[in-house]
Order: C-alpha cells, then sequence, then structure tokens
C-alpha cells in the first residue's frame, strides 16, 4: 500500500470477518491461523460472530455500521469487496468536495429482483436503484443516521433483505429530497480515471496492488493490458441533477437492464436532516418468511 495517505493513516482498512470463536470453521484446517492473525492485528480486524456466507451480509453490514457510527474516525466509510480496487488518489479527489454533506455514493444499478439463487427476493416486484455491493461510500452523518434508526433491529427483521446492497439504497434512497449526479460507468477494464475498479480477476487485482494505489496512470494502463476486461467505476465529471425521486418513467426505462446508473449524492438540507433525525423504513416490499 504506497499512497501517502495509506501511510499517514489519513486512509484506514479494516477486514470484516464472520468468524466465531470456539467455532466449527475456527477449529477446522487453516482456523487456527486466521484466528491467530485476527488476536495479533486486532486493529484491522472487525469480527463480527455470525458464519462466513452470504445469507449474512446484513448482519455484517450493520456491525460494520456500528462500529463506524461509534469508534470510527474517518469522514467517509467505504465498503469494498475482496475482488474490488480502490483507487485512492482518484477516490479522495471526488470526496473532497463533499465532506460538509450527507453522502450516498457508487456504481448504481436498477433492475429488476433474481427469482432464483442465493440473492432470490421472490416476494419483491422492483428494487430502487441501488449501488452494488461490490463497492459503495457513505458519509459519517449517513452512517450515523442509519444506526439511529436501524441500530436495534433484531437480526431476523433486518434478513427480509437478502442483499445488503438493497437493504442499503431501501433504507437511503426513501429521503424526501436527492441530488443526483450522473457519472459515465463501463464494464471494461481498470482505467487510471477510476474511483473504484470491480469485479477483478485475481491477477488483475494482484497487479493494481504490486504498482500501488496512487493512481498511477501507467500502471492501471500496464495492468488493464495484461489482464483484460473487468468491471470499473468512473469518477464523475458532470454537474449536479436535483430531483425529488426517481420517476416511474425512469423507473419503466430501466426495468429489467441492470446496468449502470449514476453516482448519487444525498446534498440536500431536506436529505441532510432527514438523515440525521432518522430515516423512513424499507420500502421495497413485505417482509419473507
Amino acid at each position: 500500500m504506497k499512497h501517502s495517505a495509506l501511510q499517514s493513516g489519513a486512509v484506514r482498512a479494516k477486514f470484516v470477518v464472520g468468524f466465531p470463536e470456539h467455532s466449527e470453521v475456527a477449529k477446522a484446517p487453516g482456523g487456527a491461523d486466521v484466528e491467530d492473525e485476527i488476536k495479533s492485528r486486532p486493529d484491522e480486524f472487525l469480527r463480527v460472530n455470525v458464519s462466513e456466507r452470504y445469507g449474512n451480509l446484513v448482519i455484517k453490514t450493520l456491525r460494520l455500521l456500528s462500529w463506524f457510527a461509534a469508534e470510527g474516525k474517518a469522514t467517509f466509510l467505504l465498503k469494498l469487496d475482496d475482488d474490488s480496487f480502490p483507487h485512492i488518489a482518484s477516490l479522495i479527489h471526488v470526496l473532497q468536495a463533499e465532506k460538509s454533506q450527507a453522502v450516498y455514493g457508487g456504481f448504481f444499478f436498477r433492475c429488476d429482483p433474481l427469482r432464483r439463487g442465493e440473492t432470490a427476493l421472490p416476494l419483491f416486484t422492483t428494487h430502487p436503484p441501488f449501488a452494488t455491493g461490490a463497492a459503495y461510500f457513505l458519509s459519517k452523518g449517513a452512517v450515523q443516521g442509519l444506526v439511529a434508526q436501524h441500530g436495534r433491529d433484531e437480526p431476523q427483521q433486518l434478513l427480509r433483505f437478502v442483499g445488503e446492497d438493497v437493504m442499503m439504497a431501501s433504507w437511503l434512497l426513501t429521503l424526501p429530497m436527492v441530488d443526483f449526479r450522473p457519472v459515465p460507468a463501463t464494464t471494461f477494464g481498470s482505467s487510471a480515471d477510476d474511483v473504484i475498479s470491480i469485479n477483478l480477476k485475481p491477477g488483475h487485482l494482484d497487479c493494481l496492488w504490486q504498482q500501488g494505489v496512487g493512481g498511477n496512470r501507467l500502471a492501471a494502463k500496464t495492468c488493464d493490458a495484461r489482464f483484460g476486461p473487468s468491471g470499473a467505476v468512473h469518477r464523475s465529471s458532470t454537474g449536479v441533477i436535483t430531483v425529488g425521486r426517481i420517476s416511474e418513467a425512469d423507473h419503466s426505462k430501466l426495468k429489467g437492464t441492470c446496468r449502470p446508473v449514476h453516482m448519487v449524492f444525498l446534498q440536500s438540507v431536506a436529505a441532510v436532516r432527514a438523515v440525521v433525525g432518522g430515516i423512513v423504513g424499507p420500502v421495497v416490499g413485505p417482509a419473507m418468511s
């Protein structure tokens, strides 16, 4: 991790792991090594007392939000999957102008719920536009508002949201006023203009980490040329569009395509007050049995 922001401690990494103490997983081959690493580097791990499986992502995410609201020292929380890469210099550039805002941003999609597989939501008819769980960021104020509103919910209530990324959008995108800042997005490569690159192949990811996270354009081009297309999120270079909520016309236009839409920033005074004062409950569908 060569970028000065990481070396100075201005940007810190924390690994959120589902690894219960005294569990069968902990006793399995390799479990002792994980246990030793967690205990030897406590500042780098957030341990959650659930097994490491997709259905527990909601619980892990809520635990992360609770920790950040209470103990996090940073202005923003960036959540990444382990096959995503943060281009720190570009990301800092994007966020510097948003320090006083309530912010929710990422690689946004609009699509119908899946009907089969581990992410299936058979009772839901539609999703709000949501930032994919591969990479999204939240301001400290937004996180504190989320925890104040939902932090005391029981896990069985939260599990109605199979996908933690859809859960996040359901909590946030019911605010009375949202400013949308469109951003170009592509599914090809890890351009040096990226804020975050997602869905990277292991070799591609390793190449970027070896080259460093400082936003070196030549390094990004070198890795992209060697490992080919993958997913990416590009930083916004356009203005702000203020709307109340996404219209039904926009919903139907994007329905079923599951394609990138835009970055979203919650910037208005009304939005900030709504986040801090409490968020309207989920609106995406009934609780799952």
